[in-house]
């Protein structure tokens, strides 16, 4: 988690909470509680390549 939200902030800009919110939503819908290893490249996708990445969603 921390490495992701650390990826997340140094990026910044509103899509920041975005991605929090899609990560904590993940943990949510995946019962078992894991943190994917990917959360914080999908914070990063979502501002390199958005379309990418609502595609994930």
């Amino acid at each position: 988690m921390l490495a992701a939200f650390g990826t997340c902030l140094d990026i910044g800009g509103l899509r920041f909470t975005a991605c929090m919110l899609k990560m904590t939503y993940q943990r949510q819908v995946n019962s078992d509680g894991f943190l994917r290893v990917d959360d914080g490249l999908w914070c990063a996708a979502t501002h390199s390549a958005p379309n990418n990445a609502r595609s994930r969603i």
